[in-house]
């Protein structure tokens, strides 16, 4: 607002509009879309302006160009300079401004993208993934599901979290709580109770870690699925282990996640005293993106019971926090059918406390591990996408080298490391 009453021409802002109100904004009568990043990858603002034919100037940094046809880059694209951008806007308004074809039409974009999800169902027997064989015969419609609950008497927050399991309506539930941490013996002897419609039953494992209590209480079920809650944890929809249900039968999946929203403030407080710090969605079983990041899921998962015994369960660490990446890592690498919903059934009270010790190198090497175990058991429908991991783990020691000048020729770096 300042430097604006240096100018000699009106302006103002138009900050209220979302995506389509903003291109039919941008379609009117003399207006041009000036897209000027400095930096940039294949920006949706550049490509909107493009599918709806608004007249544009964009600069030709990063993916930009690609976007435009070929033909039209010369009357659009600008490098990202004062002089020449005022030079571009200048000639626009003398000459009138310019609308871009893309470079790919649209229509066989999508026509590419319906086919290639058409023969997905066709594809070769030795591409699907690795699968247990399971009994025939149909499933039942209300399978039999465990909640195993981890509780860490340290911790605060189980009777938030028991409070939003008896409210689930899934008819044929079992919820098993596994009280873990402090001092005192490990004992497993299990106790009865009830939790409003729900079987409940309590072991006690007071010596352990979440992972050994969470296979403790693993033996103590009887489901044919799974579900794993920990004490952060709140399922907001009484229908949210029902869709979990339902959803892995219908696509066949032997574990399934959803996204999270994170949240600040107690869980045991009322639901307008939570504030939505976060969410995140998840991609799914892709064990080459997994060796990164956790594309996954939480350790709150659907999971079945031949699978869990597949993956052999979680591993016990006392200093790290990883346990779902692990689990789901070492899922993936097995060829088992990991699927996500976007949907958010689940709410995760943020613990600043906890969450300071994911970026450790303990962790780091945790979720590294069911990737570089020796003997470890890989499908060979995966096997082959481990070769995008070295590929993308040197992609980005390139990168490094080029940002800190240091040149990839063997004769200029350092001393070779072995070993």
């Amino acid at each position: 607002s300042d430097r604006s009453k240096a100018w000699n021409v009106p302006w103002h802002l138009v900050a209220n509009k979302y995506q389509k109100a903003a291109i039919e904004y941008l379609r009117g009568d003399g207006r041009l879309a000036v897209v000027s990043s400095l930096a940039d990858n294949f920006p949706n603002t550049a490509l909107e302006c493009v599918g709806a034919g608004v007249p544009l100037l964009v600069s030709n940094v990063g993916g930009i160009p690609e976007i435009i046809d070929p033909a039209d880059r010369e009357n659009v694209c600008f490098e990202p300079r004062p002089d020449v951008l005022a030079e571009r806007i200048r000639s626009s308004l003398e000459q009138g401004a310019f609308s871009a074809r893309p470079s790919a039409s649209f229509a066989d974009t999508e026509g590419n993208w319906v086919r290639w999800h058409a023969g997905l169902s066709h594809r070769a027997k030795n591409e699907q993934p690795a699968r247990k064989e399971r009994p025939s015969g149909r499933e039942s419609i209300f399978p039999l599901v465990s909640i195993c609950f981890a509780y860490n008497v340290r911790e605060k927050g189980a009777e938030a979290t028991l409070a939003s399991l008896k409210q689930q309506d899934y008819p044929h539930l079992e919820i098993i709580l596994a009280e873990c941490g402090g001092d005192g013996s490990s004992g497993s002897k299990a106790s009865l109770a009830r939790l409003g419609n729900h079987e409940l039953r309590k072991i006690y494992r007071r010596g352990s870690e979440m992972g050994a209590a969470r296979n403790a209480a693993v033996r103590e079920a009887k489901g044919e699925y799974l579900f794993f809650v920990d004490d952060h944890t709140l399922l907001l929809a009484p229908n949210a282990i029902s869709v979990f249900v339902q959803v892995a039968q219908r696509v066949d999946a032997d574990i399934l996640t959803s996204a999270i929203s994170f949240f600040l403030g107690s869980s045991n407080g009322s639901s307008e005293s939570r504030l939505e710090h976060s969410r995140r969605p998840f991609l799914g079983g892709d064990a080459a993106t997994g060796a990164f990041v956790n594309c996954f899921g939480s350790t709150n998962a659907l999971v079945r019971r031949d699978a869990f015994d597949t993956i052999g369960g979680f591993s016990d660490e006392a200093v790290s926090t990883l346990d779902d990446w692990e689990l789901l890592s070492k899922a993936a690498l097995s060829g088992l059918r990991i699927e996500t919903m976007p949907e958010v059934f689940l709410w995760h009270r943020e613990d600043q406390d906890r969450e300071s010790m994911v970026h450790s190198l303990v962790n780091a090497v945790r979720s590294a591990r069911p990737y570089t175990i020796p003997g470890r058991q890989v499908a060979p429908a995966v096997e082959r996408t481990l070769s995008k991991v070295v590929q993308f783990g040197q992609g980005l020691k390139f990168e490094r080298d080029a940002n800190t000048g240091t040149p990839l020729s063997r004769g200029e770096q350092g001393p070779a490391v072995t070993g």
